[in-house]
């Protein structure tokens, strides 16, 4: 799993914000019933008042999970997070609702998908307190070629 997202400031999170943004950033090339297309996404997530931006490639493997039907979507999500449990998983349309529970943290993730771009909330609950995650990410073009 990439884990570019390690800038963000609540750090015991990155797993669970870096499925967040796999799992958003999925996509194949633009054909009617995709959620998202391939490509370079530019992010920007806001938790507790902080706001941080990343770079994420979405890969034609992580399209496929993603553009699926609820069945695969969730097979592919179980098979991504191989230590963490999902324990509900709905797909409505362009809405994918999922709660997980890894090492101790139960983290629940919705997102709503709009093609070239998505939005969605991640809520960590960890020793009694929640930690609301806003992200947003567009599609800025193609995908960088690594370390650009």
């Amino acid at each position: 799993m990439n884990s570019h997202f390690v800038t963000i400031p609540t750090r015991r999170f990155p797993l669970a914000f870096s499925l967040f943004v796999f799992i958003a950033c999925a996509a194949t090339t633009a054909f009617a019933g995709d959620r998202i297309v391939t490509g370079q996404y530019e992010v920007t997530s806001t938790r507790a008042g902080k706001t941080t931006t990343s770079s994420y490639c979405t890969t034609p493997e992580i399209a496929k999970g993603t553009n699926g039907n609820a069945q695969e979507v969730r097979s592919y999500l179980e098979n991504s997070v191989k230590t963490c449990k999902i324990s509900a998983f709905d797909l409505a349309g362009d809405t994918i609702n999922y709660t997980m529970t890894c090492n101790g943290m139960t983290t629940t993730i919705h997102v709503v998908y709009h093609g070239d771009h998505f939005e969605g909330d991640m809520t960590n609950y960890h020793g009694g307190q929640a930690s609301v995650a806003h992200t947003t990410a567009k599609r800025s073009g193609a995908c960088k070629a690594e370390g650009q």
